[in-house]
């Protein structure tokens, strides 16, 4: 069984690795501490910048030559944004017309094609009929 005291070796060793510890805990304390003490200083910064910001805005507003252009980009946008959804009205209203007749119309047409080719066959049918019908008074 090992004693206390017997190895003192083990024990400055662990007062040093303890002061060591003790050391660096402490240096990371003081650098959190700075840093908290910058980012403090900085929102200050950020806020005092921000409220100038908005001091200029307030107390200098736009001249009438800065207003009056930006009101005139503006009107033409707005200008262009009409025509535009005018034109893509137009064209919706245009393709609705044209469109949903084709389609009836080849849709009937599929509907009446067996319709036709049926009616092509009695035809035919009826017309040899005829033929064979009319051969003997032909042949007098």
């Amino acid at each position: 069984m090992i004693k206390a005291g017997m190895f003192p070796e083990l024990a400055e060793k662990r007062t040093i690795i303890a002061q060591h510890h003790l050391t660096l805990e402490n240096n990371i304390y003081e650098k959190f501490d700075k840093l908290e003490e910058k980012f403090r200083l900085l929102e200050e910064e950020i806020d005092d910048l921000t409220d100038k910001a908005l001091e200029i805005k307030v107390y200098n507003p736009l001249s009438k030559e800065q207003a009056n252009s930006i009101y005139s980009d503006i009107g033409t946008l707005l200008i262009s944004i009409d025509k535009y959804a005018k034109k893509k009205n137009h064209q919706r209203y245009t393709k609705s017309i044209l469109d949903y007749p084709r389609l009836n119309l080849d849709q009937t047409e599929i509907n009446l094609k067996p319709n036709l080719n049926q009616i092509e066959i009695n035809l035919r049918s009826n017309l040899d009929q005829t033929v064979i019908n009319l051969r003997p008074d032909l042949q007098l």
